[in-house]
């Protein structure tokens, strides 16, 4: 049986997830409250309609002068102001509000086509992911078991090189039918031909206009050895996009029969027996816990986030030692 469901996520917190490309200075307007954001495309046509060729041309061989010299690209306001141009002749792509004191700089640009905003299909895929992994761990008492022993040898021969690797073994474990007896040996590689969430499919969201739902935000990557900010094109906090998801229980239960063998009892039974109203409760009780985690945090922090934790060279054993501290004491979901 193929179900399908049609659902609409709503953002509770700031979310950004990126294309890959920057805005450059020369994309972005300030205007105080608000940004214009020029695509560099729609700039150049727009200018080049109202500026005579020769003259553009003379211009912009001044300003490349310019740039080559100085290693840095013009804010937008300048370039207007070289090109004797005011904002209000051209027409920007999109505009957003600013939360903070936004300066000229680059700003990661959140993912989108020529249309506009979306959530890619894949992202909510790995909520569901996530709420999945969670779930079992936190379930089965075998799984659990298992997964605290290795995770204490992890965390004693803790190096960089092996989190990803140790990741994947856990997945491959869960989703693919690895058996829970193989123990971490410090290499793992992906079994996406056989991992059984192939056959949860969802779709990308709706498309929403980018001045609608995206706000101009500095981030700051915490947990690193050097504070890093960066703005970027963040979704506004109770924005909402449409979306659909299937789960396909008649091909997996063949899939499972005829190759991941490997699955045990309990982790068999729970893929045999999965279903929409299964998935979204288990990601339901997952986003509760998590947020009651989050809380907890916080109110011990006397109502700040986490302060800012060292990582690499000498001071990686800070976080390892809180990695400990937090999996092994506060975040173990079993205890009580």
């Amino acid at each position: 049986m193929n179900e399908v469901l049609h659902l609409r996520l709503k953002i509770l917190t700031p979310t950004f997830i990126g294309n890959g490309n920057k805005l450059l200075p020369i994309e972005v307007y300030d205007n105080g409250k608000t940004v214009k954001v020029f695509k560099f495309e729609n700039l150049t046509r727009q200018i080049a309609d109202i500026i005579p060729p020769g003259k553009l041309k003379s211009l912009m061989l001044k300003l490349s002068e310019e740039i080559s010299k100085e290693y840095k690209i013009k804010p937008l306001k300048e370039l207007l102001k070289e090109l004797n141009l005011k904002v209000e002749e051209l027409t920007p792509d999109y505009t957003l509000e600013v939360e903070g004191n936004f300066q000229p700089s680059e700003v990661e640009e959140f993912v989108k086509t020529l249309k506009g905003v979306y959530i890619p299909g894949s992202e909510i895929k790995g909520a569901f992911r996530t709420a999945i992994f969670y779930h079992i761990l936190t379930t089965y008492d075998r799984v659990w078991e298992q997964f605290i022993k290795e995770l204490r040898w992890f965390l004693k021969n803790y190096s960089p090189k092996s989190l990803k690797p140790f990741a994947q073994h856990w997945e491959n474990k869960i989703f693919a039918g690895k058996p829970l007896t193989e123990t971490f040996k410090g290499k793992e590689s992906p079994k996406g031909v056989e991992d059984i969430l192939k056959f949860l499919q969802v779709e990308d969201s709706e498309v929403k206009n980018s001045s609608d739902v995206l706000v101009l935000k500095l981030f700051q990557l915490r947990n690193s050895k050097k504070a890093i900010t960066a703005w970027v094109e963040s979704l506004k906090e109770n924005s909402s996009f449409g979306f659909s998801l299937s789960w396909n229980s008649e091909r997996a239960n063949r899939f499972i029969e005829a190759y991941l063998t490997t699955f045990e009892g309990e982790l068999k039974e729970f893929w045999k027996t999965l279903n929409i109203e299964k998935l979204l409760k288990i990601t339901d009780e997952f986003t509760k816990d998590l947020v009651s985690f989050e809380e907890e945090k916080r109110k011990n922090n006397g109502g700040k986030s986490d302060k800012k934790q060292p990582f690499g060279g000498k001071d990686y054993l800070a976080i390892l030692e809180r990695l400990k501290k937090e999996v092994m004491e506060e975040i173990n979901p079993r205890s009580g």
